[in-house]
């Protein structure tokens, strides 16, 4: 593959990632009393939910809007890898029965999916990010740019 079809590749991906986080925000704002409820069935601390609750769609739409952006594309796409190996890990623990019960799901078409079916997705998800990082750096090496917003 050609550098130049890579680094479009590059955009193809950031613009993906970027739709579902942002999607995913959304999501959560347009049926906050669900997602609230969703929250409070987890299995963490309860002084972790305000921080869950109001503190997670802005995160996830500002991590939407980073990848998009050139000069904050990599912290971006870096963030984006981490929190989804958190959630992929997540998953995992939930499938292992970790935790005394299974909690809701995600806000918005991904709760339509079993667990074992959000495990690949989110593995998926996380390797696009590991390759978008990957072809970045490459990017920043030569200098090329093609990002949307630069």
């Amino acid at each position: 593959m050609s550098t130049k079809a890579k680094y479009y590749l590059l955009e193809v991906f950031c613009l993906l990632l970027s739709a579902l986080f942002i999607y995913t925000a959304v999501s959560k704002w347009a049926d906050f009393n669900r997602y609230v409820e969703q929250v409070r069935n987890q299995p963490f601390p309860h002084w972790s939910f305000p921080l869950a609750i109001y503190g997670l769609p802005p995160v996830e739409l500002l991590i939407g809007f980073m990848v998009l952006i050139n000069r904050t594309r990599l912290i971006g796409l870096w963030t984006y890898f981490i929190v989804m190996l958190f959630f992929t890990v997540y998953v995992v623990l939930i499938l292992m029965h970790v935790f005394g019960r299974v909690p809701c799901s995600c806000s918005g078409f991904i709760n339509t999916l079993s667990w074992p079916q959000h495990l690949i997705f989110n593995g998926l998800v996380t390797m696009l990010a590991g390759i978008s990082i990957l072809i970045n750096r490459q990017k920043a090496t030569t200098g090329i740019s093609t990002a949307i917003i630069t």
